[in-house]
C-alpha cells in the first residue's frame, strides 16, 4: 500500500475532519470512499436508463387504457348496434393484444441487463474490507 500527500487548505481540513468524526472513521478511510463513490456513478447510471424505459412502457400501457375507456364508452352509449359491436370488438382486441406484444418485445430489447445484487453484495465486501483496513492504521 502506497502513501501519498495531500495538501488541505484549513477550510477542506476542517471538512474532513468534521466528516471523519461524523462517521467515526479515519481521515484515510473518508478520503478512500470519497474515491471509491465512482463505482457507485455507473450503477446510477444504469437505473436512471431502466427508469427511462419504464417510463416508456408506463406511458404505453396509459395510451392502452385510454383505448380501452373509448371503447367502454361506445360501447356504454349504443353508437354501435350490439350486432356491430360483436363483430368489431374481438378485433379491437386483437389489435390491442398485439399493441401490447409488441411494446412488450421493445422493451425486452432495450432492458438493461444488470446485476444489481451482485453489485451491492461485491460493494458490502469493498465497505467491509476498507473497515478492516482503517481498524489496522489506527492500531
Amino acid at each position: 500500500m502506497g502513501t501519498i500527500r495531500v495538501y488541505l487548505n484549513e477550510r477542506e481540513q476542517k471538512q474532513l475532519k468534521k466528516l471523519s468524526l461524523k462517521r467515526n472513521e479515519s481521515q484515510s478511510a473518508v478520503i478512500r470512499k470519497l474515491i471509491s463513490i465512482e463505482k457507485y456513478a455507473k450503477t446510477l447510471e444504469v437505473l436512471e436508463k431502466n427508469n427511462e424505459i419504464n417510463v416508456e412502457y408506463l406511458y404505453h400501457i396509459a395510451q392502452c387504457g385510454n383505448n380501452l375507456n373509448q371503447i367502454a364508452y361506445h360501447l356504454n352509449i349504443g353508437i354501435e348496434s350490439p350486432y356491430q359491436t360483436e363483430n368489431r370488438l374481438p378485433k379491437l382486441i386483437n389489435e390491442l393484444t398485439q399493441i401490447l406484444n409488441e411494446h412488450q418485445e421493445q422493451i425486452k430489447n432495450k432492458a438493461i441487463k444488470t446485476n444489481i445484487n451482485k453489485k451491492i453484495k461485491r460493494l458490502n465486501n469493498e465497505t467491509l474490507q476498507e473497515k478492516e483496513m482503517a481498524q489496522g492504521e489506527e492500531i
